[in-house]
């Protein structure tokens, strides 16, 4: 997984990381008064993204899922993870999972960011549109959501709880019966407590280890 840069204004905080922690997950925190024009530019370029060894590496992937089922998923779990995991332990029902301990000011800020989340969808959706073109001739616009959904959260180096809430949160909004969060496991087995809390928090029905 690649690692993140954040160019900072600040000598003091590229020496002391931000307010006062050091980085998680491989962030690199460089001081802008210290690198040339050319660095900078160097460093806002968007990494180049191989399509034809993506895919070349994903087919394999995909075709001894699609023969193995279940049983792949915790073979692959353990090649990419280092999780080992039966088929059983591959899927969390969300509604009856407990909810997980993480610090209060961390469970604020994501009831925030869920709040902000749901407000700006609950703003897109729109009542049904009926049109009457001439006379006995009525069109309609309905919205009619997808019954089930799979979404992908990061997790393992890159957890990204907030990829949760953006993907799971609409979907709830919408109508979606079903919807799915796959997301790595950590080495343990276990799947990052924001990351459950922001799929309980969203509505989201299973948690898929993958």
């Amino acid at each position: 997984r690649p690692q993140k840069t954040f160019i900072s204004p600040s000598p003091e905080m590229a020496t002391n990381g931000m307010n006062g922690y050091d980085l998680p997950f491989g962030i690199r925190l460089i001081d802008d008064s210290k690198i040339s024009p050319a660095e900078r530019a160097e460093l806002y370029l968007r990494p180049k993204i191989d399509l034809l060894t993506a895919k070349n590496r994903a087919e394999p992937i995909i075709a001894e899922v699609r023969q193995e089922g279940d049983a792949a998923l915790a073979k692959l779990a353990k090649r990419f993870d280092g999780a080992e995991l039966s088929k059983d332990d591959l899927i969390i029902e969300v509604a009856s999972a407990p909810w997980p301990k993480v610090e209060p000011k961390v469970a604020e800020s994501l009831d925030a960011a869920y709040e902000n989340v749901r407000r700006f969808h609950a703003a897109q959706k729109k009542p049904p549109l009926r049109v009457e073109t001439m006379p006995g001739v009525e069109c309609r616009r309905i919205a009619v959501p997808i019954e089930a959904v799979g979404l992908y959260v990061p997790g393992g180096t890159a957890v990204l709880p907030s990829t949760a809430y953006m993907l799971a949160t609409p979907a709830k909004l919408a109508g979606c019966k079903e919807i799915v969060l796959a997301t790595p496991p950590r080495a343990d087995g276990s799947i990052c407590p924001e990351v459950i809390y922001a799929a309980k928090r969203a509505g989201a029905t299973k948690i898929l280890k993958a």
